[in-house]
């Protein structure tokens, strides 16, 4: 990865985790029923895509909900979106499903998209040697195979929709084969991380 690439990476990550660190500091204020805080925090968050922008103004709904009690009502085109947000695969989306739960009962479960096995060509950065990352089968249902041909030494991690993280490996190289049985059915992503510091994110599915 060239330098200005690898700047750029380094910038969205930063812009992540900032976003991560408002999140988390919502959640305390909701917690601590100090809802105006709650709301500056809101405010202060610079979405940069449109999953960041469905999660605040659900999270905006939801602290109407707990300022407004029994008065609140929800509007039509508000419920819609949050309709339409928690019927999808976006990593931010449970957050949606939660707060449509808590104002309707309404339990949205999307159902799973028939992905391929991902398989993915790239260009090794040192030797110049063609080499791959294969999870297969995918999906999935009791071993998942994770093959990063000649890629030596990366950090792989999987992370379920929830954020929480399943599985990580920090010296990976070849071919490793995990055990799923114990994970819950649902869309998985999976982060590896080179020696050489690229990046890529593929999307996995347990049936």
């Amino acid at each position: 990865m060239d330098e200005n690439r690898y700047s750029e990476a380094r910038q969205l990550f930063l812009d992540q985790e900032r976003f991560t660190l408002k999140v988390r500091s919502i959640a305390v204020d909701l917690r601590n029923d100090d809802f105006e805080s709650a709301r500056r925090t809101i405010g202060e968050i610079i979405p940069s895509n449109q999953s960041e922008i469905d999660y605040l103004e659900s999270q905006m709904t939801y602290v109407d909900y707990l300022v407004k009690g029994d008065q609140f009502v929800l509007a039509t085109n508000e419920y819609n979106r949050l309709l339409a947000v928690s019927d999808t695969h976006d990593p931010l989306a449970p957050y949606t499903r939660g707060v449509l739960y808590i104002l309707t009962d309404e339990i949205i479960r999307p159902e799973l998209p028939e992905i391929p096995n991902e398989v993915v060509k790239r260009e090794s950065a040192n030797n110049g040697v063609q080499d791959y990352v294969l999870l297969a089968p995918n999906p999935f249902n009791a071993d998942l195979e994770i093959n990063l041909g000649d890629s030596k030494e990366a950090t792989v991690s999987i992370i379920n929709l929830n954020g929480v993280e399943v599985y990580r490996n920090d010296g990976l190289s070849g071919t490793e084969k995990i055990k799923t049985h114990i994970w819950s059915p649902g869309v998985y992503f999976v982060i590896i991380k080179g020696y050489d510091k690229t990046v890529e994110h593929f999307k996995i599915i347990k049936q």
